[in-house]
């Protein structure tokens, strides 16, 4: 079984050094509209390259801040500016490693140093050593990307330049974090804190608290490990930094899952991966639906697992990084363990096992062997099943993995004890009531529920105090209108009696306008309900196809068929608009038709695809019962395919799960007709009679606790008239209804 709570946290504190806030305390906010603008005039001097830099600071834009550092590396060497060519230089290197450009990164660098180094700027040394340690982990090689860090530190240090030891500090910490030695770690994220207050940045610093969290999980203190992840996710909702949110709610998740709340942690997963889908950012999508498919493969829901697993592998071979791969790999080898596919199981180990030995990954090493030696144990190889295991509770004890030790000692126990051998099995079985005893102790269970306890109450505090602050306004309110109303009273009675023989004789006039006002607002308010309820069944289209879009494993032609079905929801709301701001159409109460000859079984069609998605959610079928062949009446395209998406929208509303629908097409001479039939509840004689009036609750409910106003089939029979068709229902309680409606041929 893949470990399912620190091993996947890991991914994350890989990309986390990739991610440094730029803190506007730093630096003064500019106007860069006007700034650019003052650009633009100013001659190509060593001013304008000056002012250039001071731009590149204050924006956050990458293409924007790649083409300004370009612009001032030319200007800069036309002019000999050695400075400013080093600095450009610099930008231009650190603006490509953004883009994983590393090789062009790592050149830009090599001239700002040598260019730094002749000019003598140890700041700007600093800097560079600081970006080419940002190089170096993102292409997994840890080693280096510490010295550079220590590096750029010591330079740092040696001028007292805060803002770059603070992020140095937090770099080496970060590493020795994934290196496990969080002795390290503590001591300079704590230093980095320190920077950051001192700077007035500290409540910016949410990736601070963020790695602070981990750290003490990983020492199993629980109850600190949430308080710091609380801590960091309220500061990164306010940061600018888009995927901070998405960081910290990774973690939090894990953690939530470490002390048995699986729904608390898949809620957090999933509102994290919607925000990294809607952002591009394919890195942190793929590390969350793994996260989350170690979820399901402990709720042993293989479907749902392999379906994420592989989603979360394919995006992660697209960011091209290769030390994160060893994830997803885990976790479809335990899938196929699941599966007693032992051999895809052990491929995928082994090949995990690699990635993570050559990035230095040692949870991850720990738990693919452990992982690989119970197989082998369920294959009868014990020998080797027992090799792998000892190995990973000897890199557990190494690198002081205590959650993984618990689990190593606790497999080795039951080993022994079933091959009969009590003594060693007694020795393991010690060994693992002593790590589980460092994991969480009762008292640290009562801290972590304390900490999450106070967290939610204090989200709840909040509430409620602007729910009394509205009420008190509301009170206010009224008590000011009534005084107002006392006040004004008898100045009203005075004009009432001034004004009553002119209303007296205006009476009759004003009653027949009163009546015509009436009548048309309701008529507005009318198409204006038509319109809003037809918009639901469009935007549920969108909403189902996006998860597919968003989730599943699918091929190209499967996306551009998605695409198809959104951009024809998109279409539809915005017909509907359109006709709501037909001014006529209110005042008139007349729908503007375009009549033409139309295919009516190509509407028939878009609607049945439009909706199969929303129909599969219930288990229920879509049947086609017509030939390829023509169906041409004169309608208005438009209106029919509202027609046909509130009657198909109520045959889903209100069927019960695993049943049909039934389309028919049929033709005379004179007619073209279209029959829907569910297999539903059923409607009442007397429901029939007020089938088609506005707002009628009828007796039916829908299923799927759908929502319903009363006004789809009044929309229906509205549209149906106006095109100079009929329609009308038959019905049988209990066995369904058949919706027929008949246009005129073209």
């Amino acid at each position: 079984m893949i470990g399912s709570t620190s091993e996947w946290k890991y991914m994350f504190k890989f990309s986390i050094l990739l991610i440094f806030c730029s803190f506007s305390a730093l630096s003064q906010k500019l106007d860069q509209k006007s700034m650019l603008e003052k650009l633009a005039l100013m001659p190509a001097d060593t001013q304008k390259v000056n002012m250039l830099f001071e731009v590149l600071g204050a924006i956050d834009d990458r293409e924007h801040r790649l083409e300004l550092a370009e612009q001032a590396y030319y200007i800069s060497a036309s002019l000999n500016y050695l400075w400013g060519q080093a600095k450009s230089s610099y930008h231009i290197g650190e603006c490509l490693n953004k883009t994983r450009n590393f090789a062009n990164s790592f050149k830009n660098l090599e001239v700002a140093q040598t260019l730094a180094e002749e000019i003598a700027d140890t700041k700007l040394i600093s800097d560079v050593l600081f970006a080419y340690g940002e190089n170096m982990n993102d292409l997994d090689n840890l080693d280096s990307a510490m010295y550079y860090y220590v590096q750029s530190l010591t330079l740092a240090d040696s001028m007292e330049y805060s803002y770059r030891a603070a992020e140095a500090h937090y770099g080496i910490s970060s590493i020795a974090n994934s290196l496990g030695n969080n002795v390290l770690a503590m001591q300079h994220i704590l230093k980095a804190k320190k920077y950051y207050e001192e700077l007035g940045t500290n409540q910016n610093a949410w990736h601070i608290w963020n790695l602070l969290g981990i750290i003490y999980d990983e020492l199993s203190d629980q109850s600190k490990a949430f308080e710091y992840y609380y801590r960091a996710l309220e500061v990164a909702k306010r940061s600018t930094d888009t995927n901070a949110e998405i960081i910290v709610s990774n973690n939090l998740a894990i953690l939530y899952e470490l002390i048995g709340k699986s729904a608390e942690a898949k809620e957090l997963y999933w509102s994290a991966i919607e925000k990294a889908h809607v952002l591009g950012l394919d890195e942190d999508e793929a590390y969350l639906l793994g996260n989350i498919g170690c979820i399901f493969l402990e709720e042993k829901d293989t479907i749902r697992a392999q379906a994420v697993l592989m989603r979360s592998l394919t995006l992660t071979k697209k960011a091209g990084r290769g030390c994160d791969l060893a994830y997803p790999y885990e976790g479809m080898a335990e899938l196929y363990g699941i599966k007693k596919e032992y051999d895809s199981a052990s491929w995928y180990y082994d090949q995990a096992i690699l990635l993570a030995k050559r990035c230095q990954n040692h949870m991850l090493v720990a738990s693919a062997l452990r992982h690989l030696g119970e197989i082998q144990i369920e294959t009868h190889a014990v020998s080797k099943g027992l090799k792998h295991l000892k190995e990973s509770l000897a890199l557990c004890e190494r690198f002081q993995l205590i959650e993984e030790r618990v689990k190593s000692n606790f497999s080795l126990y039951k080993i022994y004890k079933k091959v009969g051998d009590l003594g060693t099995a007694l020795r393991y079985f010690e060994a693992y009531q002593r790590s589980r005893d460092l994991l969480l102790s009762d008292q640290e269970r009562s801290e972590v529920s304390k900490v999450t306890a106070n967290y939610e109450f204090e989200k709840k505090l909040h509430l409620l105090a602007f729910k009394e602050k509205a009420e008190n306004l509301a009170l206010r309110a009224r008590l000011d209108k009534q005084v107002s109303n006392t006040n004004n009273l008898y100045l009203i009675l005075a004009l009432i009696l001034i004004l009553g023989i002119s209303l007296g004789r205006s009476y009759y006039l004003m009653q027949r306008h009163n009546q015509k006002l009436v009548q048309i607002n309701e008529e507005k308010n009318t198409l204006m309900g038509m319109v809003a309820h037809d918009l639901r069944s469009p935007l549920n289209n969108i909403k189902g196809v996006m998860s597919l879009v968003n989730l599943d494993h699918v091929s190209s032609q499967e996306q551009r068929n998605y695409t198809r079905m959104l951009n024809d929801s998109v279409d539809n709301m915005r017909d509907m608009i359109d006709r709501v701001m037909d001014m006529s159409a209110v005042e008139d109460m007349k729908i503007n038709l375009d009549m033409t000859p139309c295919d009516v079984a190509t509407l028939v069609n878009k609607v049945a695809d439009n909706y199969e998605y929303v129909a599969s959610k219930k288990n229920i079928v879509i049947h086609k019962n017509y030939d390829d062949q023509v169906y041409q009446a004169l309608i208005d395209s438009k209106y029919t395919m509202q027609v046909f998406d509130n009657l198909m929208s109520n045959a889903i509303k209100y069927s019960d799960r695993d049943t049909n629908i039934y389309l028919s097409l049929e033709r005379t001479d004179r007619t073209v007709i279209v029959r829907l039939r569910d297999e539903g509840q059923g409607i009442t004689e007397e429901d029939q009679e007020l089938l088609f009036t506005k707002y009628q609750q009828l007796s039916a409910r829908p299923t799927g606790n759908e929502e319903s106003i009363g006004l789809g089939l009044s929309i229906v029979k509205k549209f149906v008239d106006a095109m100079g068709a009929t329609i009308q229902c038959e019905s049988v309680i209990g066995e369904g209804s058949t919706f027929i409606v008949s246009f005129r041929t073209a």
